[in-house]
């Protein structure tokens, strides 16, 4: 096992390109490592923190950029564990963002089931993956269609996709992104990741957004929302049309998100999941964690954690 200098290639997945990187790091404000055993590595952001050192994964390990096997994980975790402990590199690692998982859990983590929500592009027709949707959907489509909704894609409609994705998110008195914060990975993305903003007009109002990033693999579903007062279709025509261009481009998936399980589950998250499911969407099943490597730093982080989160109330 050892520590290499990242450098960004070509080839590598989405959420190995700098732009990528940059996005989850604005929050950690922690310094990159890739570590690496053979042909096997992962990229984990590290920050410290008073005496804490706090590791982000930033992705799942990968072997000549493919996912590992069952067997293959387990090993590697078992070689990182011990490479961290023995170097204090970090005190214990939080999971990644919601676009990959994990095959299992390790030693010393406290984890949950998280499949991922894929589209499956490759080796399928067009019409058939249109078929695999719901008929409902298929019906809201074709209406949208009807009604003339119209689908424009290109970065010049970005504050139209940007005013439409905060109004859906602040009605959800949800968290989200700012302005300057999304604007920089669409316009600075230097080519190492694909961009995709889309937007649904009606009679010259907007019905919904879309920004995505894509690789040569795989598209993702990162950021969207609809209007209160959307046609039932326009949010789902524009995810079609975005289908389209990632089967034309020859992608293998169009990446939706998480879909959780048990205490993780919310009335919201499994409303969410539900209607990415209505694509034909099947799910990746995997884990995420928290893996503990020095459970009193564990333990003293949380505790000082549960108190400052008392005071703010």
């Amino acid at each position: 096992m050892e520590i290499i200098p990242y450098e960004y290639n070509s080839n590598f997945c989405a959420s190995l390109s700098k732009t990528f990187i940059d996005y989850v790091n604005k929050d950690v404000h922690g310094k990159l490592f890739i570590l690496q055993d053979g042909n096997i590595s992962i990229p984990l952001l590290i920050r410290k923190k008073s005496i804490f050192s706090i590791g982000y994964f930033v992705h799942i390990p990968l072997k000549d950029n493919i996912r590992l096997t069952l067997e293959e994980e387990k090993l590697f975790f078992s070689m990182l564990g011990k490479y961290l402990m023995n170097n204090k590199l970090v005190d214990f690692i939080l999971p990644p963002i919601h676009i990959e998982n994990f095959n299992h859990i390790p030693k010393n983590a406290i984890g949950y089931k998280l499949g991922i929500i894929s589209i499956k592009l490759l080796d399928k027709s067009i019409d058939s993956i249109f078929e695999s949707f719901k008929s409902v959907y298929r019906r809201h489509i074709r209406n949208a269609e009807k009604a003339n909704v119209e689908i424009k894609f290109g970065l010049e409609y970005f504050d139209d996709f940007y005013t439409i994705y905060s109004e859906k998110l602040k009605q959800e008195k949800a968290v989200h992104d700012s302005y300057d914060t999304i604007k920089k990975i669409a316009f600075n993305s230097n080519d190492d990741i694909a961009i995709q903003c889309g937007v649904a007009y009606l009679d010259g109002e907007i019905e919904a957004g879309i920004l995505n990033f894509s690789d040569r693999k795989n598209a993702f579903y990162i950021f969207g929302g609809s209007s209160k007062n959307a046609l039932n279709g326009s949010f789902r025509l524009l995810h079609w049309e975005l289908i389209k261009k990632y089967k034309e481009l020859g992608l293998e998936a169009y990446q939706l998100g998480a879909s959780r399980e048990g205490e993780m589950l919310t009335d919201k998250h499994e409303r969410l999941a539900s209607f990415k499911m209505g694509f034909g969407s099947e799910i990746q099943e995997g884990y995420h964690f928290i893996w503990i490597l020095n459970k009193f730093k564990y333990k003293l982080y949380t505790g000082l954690l549960m108190i400052k989160n008392t005071f703010k109330k």
